[in-house]
């Protein structure tokens, strides 16, 4: 049993370490470091690296709505399958109440 144990702890251990630590940077920092990784590989020039920051900028703003949706859905505690649920549910008992003679 200690041999378990040991071997367990020895191996979170190894794991946690061997996890790689990325640095947090802000959106601008990535849209920047992806222009220049675009640039360097696809030897692009002043006037598409300025079409290339805007997609990048475009595409950030999107991702940053998305986040902030996503979050408001977590944090409003309403599961939107439970919403679609019950939406489809009242259409299919408004339908069956047309369907059905009075």
């Amino acid at each position: 049993m200690k041999k378990l144990l040991i071997a367990a702890l020895l191996f979170v251990g190894i794991a946690s370490f061997a996890q790689e630590r990325r640095e947090r940077l802000t959106p601008e920092q990535r849209n920047e470091k992806q222009l220049q990784k675009l640039t360097s590989e696809l030897s692009l020039d002043a006037n598409q690296q300025t079409q290339v920051k805007q997609l990048l900028a475009e595409r950030s703003a999107k991702a940053e709505q998305f986040k902030e949706a996503r979050k408001e859905r977590k944090d409003s505690n309403v599961k939107p399958l439970l919403k679609k649920k019950q939406l489809l549910k009242n259409k299919w008992k408004t339908k069956l109440l047309r369907m059905t003679p009075k």
